[in-house]
């Protein structure tokens, strides 16, 4: 449990922010040895911008447990932000983590899909489709992915036909799946 409840601010004048980070705090301090943690604390810092010690946590959970994939993609996700706003030569060493993670984490659809992600903002667009295909092809049933080849085709293509078609399979799928339905709803609004 993370600690964050209903009574908080405690004290007069401690925002959500500050509780929320003084509970993150408490959650590290009660199992240093566990990676959880650190990843939510660093899931909060990257909530707020603080990419520094976004990845500082991010390390630690790594090195915590170096087989579970959520920081390793988290700190990708970190790194690549930082290349975006505050070093764009970070970008090699992002491209550098997303291949080692294909080695560590073949079976892990989301890695794929991260990889395809940064490709689609680098404007890689060929890249990014097979990435997305990849992912979808790990993790069927994870529409997700459709989602993510449907919004490559509007950026791509301009394809908003295409696009559609495939949110619509995707919706068919699994009806339920919330980036699916405002991608949909994005397509409609157009």
């Amino acid at each position: 449990s993370s600690g964050i409840n209903a009574e908080w601010p405690l004290r007069p004048g401690m925002g959500r922010r500050e509780k929320a980070f003084m509970d993150y705090n408490s959650a590290v301090g009660l199992d240093e040895d566990h990676p959880d943690p650190y990843l939510h604390r660093a899931q909060f810092f990257l909530s707020c911008e603080k990419l520094p010690e976004a990845v500082a946590d991010l390390n630690i959970a790594i090195k915590l447990d170096e087989d579970f994939a959520s920081p390793w993609q988290q700190l990708v996700y970190a790194k690549y932000q930082m290349s975006r706003v505050l070093n764009p030569a970070l970008l090699h060493e992002v491209y550098t983590m997303l291949d080692d993670m294909l080695v560590r984490f073949p079976k892990v659809a989301d890695v794929c899909a991260l990889y395809g992600q940064v490709l689609q903002d680098q404007k890689e667009f060929v890249r990014a489709e097979e990435f997305f295909k990849r992912a979808s092809n790990v993790a069927p049933s994870n529409v997700t992915y459709k989602g993510h080849l449907a919004t490559l085709k509007m950026m791509a293509e301009n394809n908003y036909d295409g696009a559609l078609e495939l949110l619509e399979e995707a919706n068919q799928q699994d009806p339920k799946c919330d980036f699916v339905l405002e991608t949909l709803g994005m397509i409609y609004i157009q």
